[in-house]
């Protein structure tokens, strides 16, 4: 039953990652605060953090 929930959160994780990550990439929310480096960096942060989260859950799922 723990595994069943801990699979499910990871990939509301990694579906919420991607797309903030497109949201952030394909409009223009928070430019005011968010703009250049900083936008760019956050978007491959959250892409990169979906990678791993995306290996993670492969991982636990090979191990069943």
């Amino acid at each position: 039953m723990g595994k069943i929930i801990t699979i499910g959160l990871t990939a509301a994780i990694v579906i919420m990652c991607i797309v903030m990550a497109c949201y952030f990439a394909l409009t223009d929310i928070m430019s005011d605060r968010l703009f250049g480096t900083k936008r760019t960096a956050l978007i491959i942060v959250l892409c990169c953090y979906a990678l791993y989260r995306i290996y993670r859950l492969y991982v636990t799922l090979k191990k069943n």
